[in-house]
Formats: C-alpha cells, sequence, structure tokens
C-alpha cells in the first residue's frame, strides 16, 4: 500500500512538472531558424497551402523555388511573392561596431517557377536537375503537392 502512495505522489510531481516546463516554454519561446537566403523548394505552390507556405517563407526572405502542375497559378504565386519582396525592400539599419548606424546589405530576393508533374517520376528527377543546375542545391523541400481524386475510383458509386 506504501509503494502504491509513493507511486502517486510521483505521478502527480512528475505531471506538475510538465505544467511548469510547458508553461515556461509558452512564456519565453525558443528563438526560430531563420532561412533567410536559404533555398527553399515548395511543391504544388499554385494554390491552397502552397501558396501560402510561398508567402510565409518570401517574409522570411528565403529564395523560392515554386513547382507546380499548373503554370499559370505558379505564376500567379510568384507574382504575390515578388510584391511581399517588395514590400520588404526597404533599407535595414542597425547600430554599427563604433555607435553609428549601418546599412545592412539590401536583400537579393529570388524567386523561380518550375512546371512539375509530382506524379510522374522522371518529370520530378529533370526538375530537380534543372533546379541545381540554374539555383544550386536546396536548402528546404516543402513537399506539399498532392493529387485529389476528381472522380471516384472504379468500383464507388
Amino acid at each position: 500500500m506504501m509503494i502504491l502512495i509513493a507511486e502517486f505522489f510521483v505521478v502527480i510531481l512528475k505531471v506538475l512538472w510538465a505544467f511548469v516546463t510547458a508553461g515556461f516554454r509558452w512564456v519565453v519561446r525558443p528563438k526560430e531558424k531563420s532561412v533567410a537566403g536559404q533555398v527553399c523548394v515548395i511543391t504544388g505552390a499554385g494554390s491552397g497551402l502552397g501558396r501560402l507556405f510561398a508567402k510565409e517563407f518570401a517574409r522570411r526572405r528565403a529564395i523560392l523555388v515554386l513547382w507546380d502542375i499548373n503554370s499559370q497559378s505558379n505564376e500567379e504565386t510568384a507574382e504575390m511573392v515578388r510584391q511581399i519582396y517588395h514590400e520588404l525592400d526597404t533599407p535595414i539599419t542597425k547600430d554599427g561596431p563604433v555607435g553609428g548606424v549601418e546599412e545592412v546589405p539590401p536583400f537579393q530576393p529570388q524567386v523561380y517557377t518550375y512546371v512539375c508533374d509530382v506524379g510522374k517520376r522522371e518529370h520530378v528527377y529533370a526538375t530537380a536537375d534543372k533546379v541545381r543546375r540554374d539555383v544550386g542545391n536546396v536548402d528546404i523541400l516543402i513537399n506539399n503537392a498532392g493529387r485529389g481524386l476528381r472522380t471516384p475510383p472504379p468500383g464507388v458509386p
């Protein structure tokens, strides 16, 4: 019986400790990873979540490589990203090493668009080779593209 009571108090203490650490992490947020200047490939960037990912990574100053099967919607996303880059293009100043004000070098926005059907392996490999030649190595991949069912599979009403 005594062991059971001791185990109960150990569990209670562990639960309380979990609440304390969760509260601490909520108040003191960890530093976010900077993606500025990193090459980020986003598949399915022409609409939906892919477009939202592209806009958010643009705000964080990443070099974007947008893949989509639809070239028109992919270019629309690229234009939205260019607009965000344009808004971010204001010069940034910071305190210099001697106490003066030093201007940070301007951000060089880059966005690349590629038409790619991720359902075809050969097309993915060919597009990945183009990206490697045109942009360089990829730092982040957001594999967002999906294939929705337009018609039900055979046998399904």
